[in-house]
């Protein structure tokens, strides 16, 4: 009798050899190609989609993951199910506008998105497939708290009112998609000198800086993304739901837990990918694909720093629009931020006195700047609404109440622009030596903040060199061979 051939007890079960080609091949194409491709027309959208490469340890995780969030978010933007059971706060009959009204989508959203920005990305394209496809145009858009089957507007209001308005709010959930798990990897400082380089110190501590700068990150997206949508209602002068503003108001709490979870979750499956030869290959692969396409970058990333910055003024412009009460002020506003994101980009760093200003401030940590940028704004901007309130005339019953929040962002702008010039402008400065960074931490490098108001010229991600093992440096030369 022959002895018994068959897998041990517990081992996973062996894809078919057909099936493991065909995985690869998605895999490869989905972390690799992709990213390569869309590098050639967005540095932006390029390390989105390429974060997360070491979910490719478990292959048919990193398969199946995409296209399961992807139908689910179809799923929700189509249907804009709440998911919660005897909810008192929306009224009787009351749909859903827009994401802000749904907390649990929300709160998945961010766990997912701080495990891996293209998963996040994944969502966010199915919701909005769903959203415009869907539910835009089988329900119409009303005065009101909900959609209804007849439209009080005509053809080219519903569309003004609704369908541009669910562009623009796509693009505010991309910021609690990308931006805090891109923006906390640039962020983080160098903490070197408190753990002096021993480990599991340093990567504790490293994590613990990780979790708290994307928690700041989150939470400032909850505090904003209330006012953000008002564009839903503010442009036929009608009042929002109290739906569209509690659940981030009162329980955001609950999305930037899921975000900081999500990092630690994410920072732990890391350093076991960290053990497998595939994806650390796939991971150079995709490295490679970068670079290559770095060297033949599409119209879209050789477009002048001053048109760049014009459309970021553009987008800025339509995100906020929410709180401009006319068409006088869109116009003021538009010029006010193209100016000065042109001048940030074009006409500042040929100044020789910004010039000092920049090698000065890159001295200090930019989270520190980040930091005390944020605080000044907020300090500003409390003193300036202190003021419109106070005045006798004060107008709190219309748009024109939010004039006092217009003035505080374009104070914030000018204070930021100060002290978080571009990346491109600032002095590379010898740094000491380090142990170096595994894979899978900080990969691909990321970009300056992925903020929407920076114009920076694209930089090209600097060669990729996997270390062969993680152990630091040595503390003295090595001996040199005699002559």
């Amino acid at each position: 009798m022959q002895p018994n051939q068959g897998r041990a007890p517990g081992s996973p079960m062996p894809l078919p050899p057909g099936a493991t080609q065909s995985l690869d091949k998605f895999l490869e194409r989905w972390w690799v190609v992709v990213p390569g491709r869309l590098r050639q027309y967005s540095v932006y959208l390029s390390v989105a989609w390429a974060d997360g490469i070491y979910l490719t340890a478990w292959p048919i995780v990193a398969a199946l993951a995409p296209v399961v969030l992807l139908l689910f978010g179809l799923l929700e933007g189509a249907t804009h199910w709440s998911l919660l059971i005897n909810d008192s706060i929306t009224f009787p009959g009351e749909v859903a506008i827009t994401f802000t009204q749904l907390l649990p989508f929300m709160v998945l959203t961010a766990a997912v998105s701080a495990l891996s920005a293209n998963l996040g990305l994944a969502l966010v394209l199915g919701y909005a497939l769903g959203d415009f496809l869907i539910a835009g145009f089988r329900l119409m858009y009303a005065q009101g708290f909900a959609f209804i089957g007849v439209s009080t507007l005509d053809p080219v209001q519903s569309f003004l009112y609704l369908h541009l308005a669910q562009l623009i709010s796509y693009v505010l959930l991309l910021l609690l998609v990308v931006t805090p798990t891109l923006s906390s990897r640039y962020l983080v400082p160098r903490l070197d000198w408190l753990t002096k380089g021993q480990e599991p110190a340093s990567t504790l501590v490293r994590v613990g800086a990780l979790m708290i700068i994307q928690g700041a990150i989150v939470y400032t997206w909850t505090l904003s993304a209330p006012l953000l949508i008002r564009i839903f209602w503010a442009w036929t002068n009608d009042q929002p739901p109290l739906s569209a503003a509690y659940y981030l108001q009162q329980q955001g709490g609950w999305v930037v837990a899921a975000a900081v979870i999500g990092v630690a979750v994410r920072q732990w499956l890391a350093h076991q990918a960290q053990r497998n030869p595939a994806a650390l290959q796939r991971f150079e692969r995709q490295a490679s694909a970068i670079r290559a396409a770095d060297t033949r970058p599409a119209f879209s990333r050789r477009l002048p720093s001053y048109v760049r910055a014009i459309l970021a003024a553009a987008v800025l412009t339509a995100l906020i629009s929410g709180f401009i009460s006319s068409l006088l002020w869109g116009v003021i506003l538009f010029l006010f931020l193209s100016f000065i994101l042109i001048a940030r980009t074009t006409l500042l760093p040929s100044l020789v006195l910004w010039k000092k200003w920049v090698g000065m401030i890159a001295r200090i940590p930019i989270v520190a700047r980040v930091a005390v940028g944020a605080l000044l704004s907020f300090i500003v901007s409390q003193v300036i609404i202190s003021f419109f309130q106070n005045q006798p005339s004060a107008n709190l019953r219309t748009s024109e109440s939010f004039l006092p929040v217009l003035i505080s962002v374009g104070i914030s702008l000018l204070i930021m622009t100060a002290l978080v010039p571009p990346a491109s402008q600032l002095v590379a400065t010898p740094v000491s030596a380090r142990p170096p960074t595994p894979p899978f931490y900080g990969s691909p490098p990321p970009p300056p903040p992925p903020a929407m108001w920076s114009a920076a010229p694209a930089q090209q991600a600097p060669p990729f060199q996997p270390p062969p093992t993680w152990q630091a440096p040595p503390t003295q030369p090595p001996p040199q061979p005699p002559a």
